[in-house]
């Protein structure tokens, strides 16, 4: 599934831009199904600095920021993901995934 402005625009009713972060969380979901907050914060870091690398070859990668994990809370959190549960690993971090849309029901 392609990711555009436009599709993540209608998963998120009443928000006219959506970043990069925002982005690179849905494609995760979109991906995996479900994960942890840990994973998907590996995951953005990733993203980022293929990004960087990509677009800036001579300047140094940016670094890991301690704050990143509650970006992404917040970011899953605009998104509508909901929390599966707690993971079973070290430190317990949350299961996310994205809400089911639900059937339109056909009137015939």
């Amino acid at each position: 599934m392609a990711i555009t402005e436009r599709s993540l625009a209608n998963l998120i009713p009443g928000q006219p831009h959506v970043g990069w972060l925002t982005k690179a969380i849905f494609n995760v979901l979109d991906v995996h199904g479900s994960a942890s907050t840990s994973e998907i914060t590996s995951k953005v870091y990733a993203v980022q600095l293929a990004f960087e690398r990509l677009h800036s070859p001579s300047k140094p990668a940016t670094k890991r920021k301690p704050d990143r994990a509650a970006c992404v809370r917040c970011a899953l959190k605009s998104i509508g993901a909901i929390k599966l549960d707690r993971a079973k690993t070290r430190g317990r971090p949350w299961r996310w995934t994205l809400p089911v849309a639900k059937p339109v029901a056909n009137d015939e």
